[in-house]
């Protein structure tokens, strides 16, 4: 779990902004499958996956005929950034989306700029901008971070409204001590978001299917441990 001390009113995002100071378990996932409705199939054709290794860690990218997406997974949250390929915006209602964790639990999602006050709000939809410059001058594509509600907790303490917050990892353990073993169990389990996105042609569901290939635990002399499946650092 992770905890920052802070204000009421203090978002996800900038809890997100004080926790990679430490080291911890970090684990490996590659984006298996998307599904969508027939519908999707037959307007925007056959869709492509690949991975790219940026500076942030691995971007899973997923394109079709209606948008380009970027996934990165950064636990306890992911990382969505999206381009549209219409000469229209695009909306992704947020709150009808779920998430779904490698428990098999279901689970709404919340975007990471929302304060904890607001976070059993209903969640804003992202808006993608056009792809034609002549109607968005600003550059193309949208990104928000997204986590499952269940998995943000906040205590408030004190008359000042001093308190912290706590954000649990999609996937456990990842203290830096922790046993291969556990580590270990997570490979192969899967997890996923679903995203309702709405065009002219009306609203289709999206789901991203991520699995677990690998991990890399820190270990006291220096040396990791790796598990299964993970990216050599260059």
């Amino acid at each position: 779990m992770r905890i920052a001390n802070g204000l009421v009113v203090l978002s996800v995002a900038g809890l997100l902004a004080g926790c990679g100071a430490f080291q911890s378990v970090s684990y490996n996932t590659e984006l298996q499958s998307v599904e969508r409705s027939e519908r999707a199939v037959e307007q925007y054709g056959e869709y492509t996956l690949a991975r790219e290794e940026t500076e942030d860690g691995p971007r899973h990218i997923y394109e079709d005929g209606l948008l380009r997406i970027g996934w990165f997974f950064d636990n306890p949250t992911m990382r969505l950034e999206m381009e549209s390929k219409m000469a229209y915006s695009v909306r992704v209602w947020l709150d009808k989306g779920e998430f779904r964790l490698p428990s098999g639990r279901r689970d709404r999602l919340v975007r990471g700029d929302m304060s904890y006050r607001e976070r059993n709000d209903a969640v804003p939809p992202l808006l993608v901008p056009s792809a034609d410059p002549i109607i968005e001058e600003s550059a193309p594509g949208a990104s928000v971070h997204l986590l499952p509600r269940s998995k943000i907790d906040f205590t408030a303490y004190g008359g000042e409204g001093d308190g912290h917050g706590s954000i649990e990892e999609i996937l456990e353990p990842t203290e830096s001590d922790a046993d291969s073993m556990a580590v270990r169990a997570n490979l192969g389990k899967r997890f996923s978001v679903t995203l309702p996105i709405e065009t002219r042609r009306g609203v289709d569901n999206y789901t991203f299917v991520f699995e677990v290939t690998g991990a890399k635990i820190p270990g006291g002399d220096g040396d990791a441990q790796v598990v299964g499946e993970y990216p050599a650092e260059e």
